[in-house]
């Protein structure tokens, strides 16, 4: 497990993520909070069979919601999702539920806007 942890945060890197991270299968923690990241977070880390928390809090990053969780079947491991502080609009797609191992979701201050839907609260393992 050569690349199953990845912290970068609390620097100041600069740019978008790269969808290469999607190259690194054993990949399970991506901390990637308290930079200055932008553009949109890549779809392709959906395909990462073994991420479990994605943390790309307190950035600067773009797009929706609905971009990230677009390929079928994506992030069938993810338990801790964290988006928030970031620049994130649009709202809350009802595929999100398709995330049946999410335990924990932070979505707070973005600019999204919309109803949540009914979905969400039928995750099994919801519980933040």
């Amino acid at each position: 497990m050569l690349h199953s942890l990845g912290y970068l945060s609390f620097n100041s890197f600069k740019g978008e993520i790269p969808k290469e991270l999607a190259d690194l299968p054993d990949l399970r923690y991506l901390y990637l909070h308290e930079n200055r990241l932008t553009g949109r977070l890549p779809p392709e880390l959906g395909t990462l069979q073994n991420l479990r928390h994605l943390d790309a809090g307190n950035n600067h990053l773009v797009g929706t919601i609905r971009e990230l969780i677009r390929i079928e079947g994506c992030f069938p491991s993810l338990r801790n999702l964290y988006l928030n502080n970031n620049y994130f609009t649009g709202g809350i797609p009802a595929q999100l539920a398709n995330l049946s191992n999410l335990e924990i979701l932070y979505l707070s201050y973005n600019k999204m806007s919309g109803v949540i839907p009914a979905g969400v609260a039928h995750i099994p393992k919801l519980t933040y």
